[in-house]
């Protein structure tokens, strides 16, 4: 497969799957024996990020202009995206057992209940600040679209933005900005590194993630709204401060999405 154009770290993933496979037939005496297979283990960790200078400009190109207030909320809060999928005005009932949040505008704040099929499995609450409460503001005024008073925050007439939808937009502003290199999640490693440049203090950078590792953050702190609002304001007077200078471009290794 390496020959004919796949990236090893993809091989070793359907490696990976076969291998599963073969093993369940293995215990149900369907196959005598399973073979072992040798896996690349490529050093494949991404460093792409986007630079402030240059992040306004790609977000502000994504059309239509929900999809452009879904991007840039990943970027203002460098959450997963599956909470920004299955975002809600309220919360949603029955609960869904995946993971997901729900706005509370009256105190400015986004909750991560905890879900069964969450990835860390525990809540979270964040507050909206700066850009993320502006974009909050105009997606309560659009709530409303084709008749249809949707209870998701970022909807289309109603219905979610399915994760092909978001990246057929994203490869089309990339590709006519020049930089076919860059791919969703990177927003989220640009929050992180820009956290990092902007001194906040890396449990407060971890719990606005929902990270597990080195968190000292446990459910739903509420003594620890004022650390996460100076550090989202702290971040985006950062990226202000940075968007004037030229911005760098590294040259990465392609991904397919």
């Amino acid at each position: 497969m390496v020959d004919t154009g796949y990236a090893e770290g993809s091989v070793d993933r359907w490696a990976g799957v076969l291998m599963s496979a073969l093993h369940l037939a293995e215990q149900n005496r369907r196959v005598p024996f399973v073979p072992k297979v040798h896996y690349f283990h490529p050093e494949n960790t991404r460093e792409g990020f986007l630079e402030p200078g240059f992040a306004p400009v790609m977000l502000d190109s994504l059309k239509p202009e929900v999809i452009s207030d879904f991007f840039w909320m990943f970027y203002c809060l460098g959450i997963r995206p599956i909470n920004l999928e299955h975002m809600y005005w309220s919360e949603p009932d029955p609960r869904p057992r995946h993971s997901y949040s729900f706005v509370d505008r009256e105190r400015g704040l986004l909750w991560i209940p905890r879900a069964s099929r969450s990835k860390n499995k525990k809540p979270n609450v964040i507050a909206l600040v700066g850009k993320a409460e502006e974009i909050i503001e105009r997606r309560w005024q659009k709530r409303t679209e084709g008749g249809v008073i949707s209870n998701r925050v970022f909807h289309v007439k109603g219905e979610r933005i399915w994760q092909n939808s978001r990246f057929r937009a994203w490869d089309v502003a990339r590709k006519a900005l020049g930089r076919p290199d860059l791919i969703p999640y990177d927003l989220r490693r640009s929050f992180t590194r820009d956290a990092d440049d902007a001194d906040v203090h890396q449990r407060v950078t971890m719990k606005i993630q929902g990270h597990t590792k080195r968190q000292t953050s446990d459910g739903y702190n509420a003594r620890n709204l004022d650390d996460v609002s100076r550090a989202l304001l702290a971040v985006e007077e950062y990226r202000k401060h940075r968007q004037g200078e030229t911005p760098k471009v590294v040259a990465m290794r392609g991904e397919r999405l």
